[in-house]
């Protein structure tokens, strides 16, 4: 089996969460968990016991993205947020990879909402100019702002 490490990093954007709520009795106050199996970056590998290809790669990138990494080099990035800032607040520490650092491809970017912290147009326009992403999946009402704002075109 898989030697299990879990690890505690900074989510990345200040938070307004209280130190007495309850994620401080189970000490997670200002850190989020994260489980890895021998990594250099906060990434999570799920390997089977054969060894195969057939794995799961999850790169915790900052705060809402995640670049998972799927058998048969299928590619997602949730929410992507690589700006410096949110909204009104800085971030903590840089994201765990850029744009460059993505691969090739990215087959699917998911927009979870339209939060400031999920939604970053400056990301979104550094996504759309790398020519990386095939397909983008928003919630009702993004799709329009996709295409005048941040310039993504009506096909993807």
């Amino acid at each position: 089996g898989n030697e299990m490490q879990t690890t505690s990093h900074d989510s990345g954007f200040n938070s307004a969460l209280p130190h007495s709520s309850g994620l401080s009795k189970m000490g997670m106050t200002s850190a989020l968990k994260e489980t890895r199996y021998s990594s250099s970056l906060a990434q999570t590998n799920m390997h089977d016991d054969a060894g195969t290809n057939d794995s799961i790669h999850l790169t915790w990138v900052g705060h809402s993205t995640t670049l998972v990494e799927l058998p048969g080099d299928f590619t997602i990035l949730t929410d992507p947020h690589f700006s410096n800032y949110a909204g009104p607040m800085k971030r903590n520490a840089p994201p765990s990879l850029s744009v460059n650092d993505l691969p090739d491809i990215v087959d699917v970017v998911l927009i979870s909402h339209d939060h400031y912290d999920h939604l970053d147009y400056w990301s979104i326009l550094q996504l759309v100019d790398s020519n990386k992403v095939q397909f983008w999946a928003v919630p009702l009402g993004l799709k329009d702002w996709l295409m005048n704002q941040a310039g993504v075109c009506p096909e993807k």
